[in-house]
């Protein structure tokens, strides 16, 4: 039977995810690589340190967090083009068919993915499971997951997928002589006073460098610093200092809870020679530490990822050959437009080719030019898009036209029901108006959330 390795993230490794329906519905031998709440350089981290070329198949799923993190955080696009360019560029020289899943975040369904783009040009299989709203309502449990049942037929797509997929149609990828590597790889390295033990949970179990405020990694050698492997325990910043050619540069890497996360550095900067220590203990003032074990006052590095060339020069110039700037540049806009940036925004607005009148009017909302708002997206043809309705329907609430407002938050709901937010302000917009009528089956939901809110 197959064998097929699952590079993905949290859609993954959920109890009821797609992962688990492709184990109960397939003989295939299946293996999973999967960390939430990553990007391609999780790919790429996984390539390197696990023996992925076995497979004959790679379900490859980080395209919902790296538009996300494009648009929320000012995530350098071009390290996001680079890491999954180099990790679908790999897995085909080693003869192991790619199979890119498309999920979505929520609010972002309406959003084009460079990786659709560059799956097309390289025939590569892309599974866009945004056009599937119409199997139900609530796909999703929050924001970022989808319900069991959904997860459920991501599995089936997948394993068609793998079916019909034919190495002979994919192409071969230049890759521009880019690679990547670990420090554990290396020997160009020195610790101090630096502990080591292992630690596991339910998914992994890997050994860790541990480093206290006495504690630094020093490197030399010619790569370039991109990616960090490491434990993040709740109880510690995660706050380390990159020193380098006399600067200084803190990335905090904490996240929410306890477990393992690789991340891009995702610095503009090359970081070559340089010492990594830790320095959580800086963002603790006299009240937190009392609270807190100052044992657990440390960072846990299993390892760091390097690259051999500039990854934002990397990254301009696989977006200019594969052609998908434009794409790149919506991101951008809509970061701007997250960000209240409403000039650099109006900057990308003028480079915008694709669907302008659409993003257009995303601006003129924000601007408050609310009659002009409604004026674009009236002249805007596609008709199968939500959120064209939800910001005609913000629009016209602004205006107070409530008879508008009202149909197109219906028009809105009608193509992508399972938006749990736009059903929170529709409820709470009816009621202000004194409106009994609710969005059909969804009432009770709508009701639930419109009391929760209030």
């Amino acid at each position: 039977m197959f064998r097929v390795a699952v590079l993905g993230t949290s859609n993954a490794i959920l109890k009821n995810g797609y992962y688990t329906y492709l184990k109960q519905n397939t003989k295939f031998n299946i293996d999973r690589y999967s960390i939430g709440d990553t990007t391609s350089m999780s790919g790429v981290y996984n390539i390197l340190t696990y023996d992925i070329y076995k497979y004959e198949y790679a379900i490859i799923d980080f395209n919902l967090n790296e538009i996300k993190f494009m648009v929320e955080k000012n995530y350098p696009p071009e390290w996001c083009v680079s890491t999954f360019i180099y990790l679908l560029g790999k897995l085909i020289e080693h003869d192991v068919i790619p199979i890119v899943l498309g999920l979505w975040h929520e609010d972002y369904s309406h959003l084009p993915s460079y990786q659709e783009e560059i799956c097309r040009k390289y025939n590569i299989t892309f599974i866009d499971m945004r056009y599937l709203e119409a199997f139900g309502k609530n796909l999703y449990s929050d924001k970022a997951h989808y319900i069991p049942e959904f997860q459920s037929l991501i599995a089936e797509k997948t394993i068609t997928a793998i079916y019909n997929s034919d190495m002979s149609k994919i192409k071969k990828i230049d890759l521009e002589e880019l690679e990547f590597s670990l420090l554990s790889q290396k020997i160009n390295f020195s610790l101090k006073s630096v502990d080591f033990f292992r630690r596991k949970n339910s998914l992994l179990e890997k050994n860790l460098y541990k480093l206290n405020k006495n504690s630094s990694i020093s490197v030399r050698q010619d790569d370039i610093l991109c990616g960090v492997a490491y434990w993040s325990d709740q109880n510690t910043t995660n706050s380390t200092t990159i020193k380098y050619e006399n600067n200084k540069i803190v990335k905090n890497l904490r996240i929410s809870h306890d477990g393992f996360i690789v991340r891009s550095i995702g610095f503009r900067s090359e970081i070559k020679n340089f010492e990594i220590i830790f320095d959580g203990s800086k963002e603790y003032n006299e009240e937190t530490v009392n609270s807190v074990d100052r044992e657990g006052i440390y960072f846990c590095i299993n390892d760091l990822i390097f690259a051999n060339k500039n990854l934002n020069e990397c990254g301009k110039n696989f977006i200019i050959r594969d052609n998908i700037n434009q794409i790149i540049i919506i991101y951008k806009f809509i970061h701007c437009l997250k960000s209240k940036n409403l000039l650099k925004a109006k900057e990308y607005l003028n480079n915008i080719k694709i669907d302008n009148q659409l993003y257009k009017s995303f601006l003129l909302y924000e601007e408050k030019k609310y009659n002009e708002c409604i004026k674009e997206l009236n002249l805007y043809e596609p008709e199968l898009l939500w959120v064209k309705y939800y910001t005609l329907a913000k629009s016209y609430q602004k205006l107070n036209i409530a008879d508008e407002a009202i149909n197109n938050y219906k028009k809105s709901l009608s193509y992508n029901t399972s938006h749990l937010d736009i059903l929170l302000e529709y409820s709470i917009y009816l009621d202000k108006n004194n409106e009994l009528e609710l969005v059909g089956t969804t009432s009770k939901v709508t009701k639930k959330y419109a009391e929760d809110e209030t």
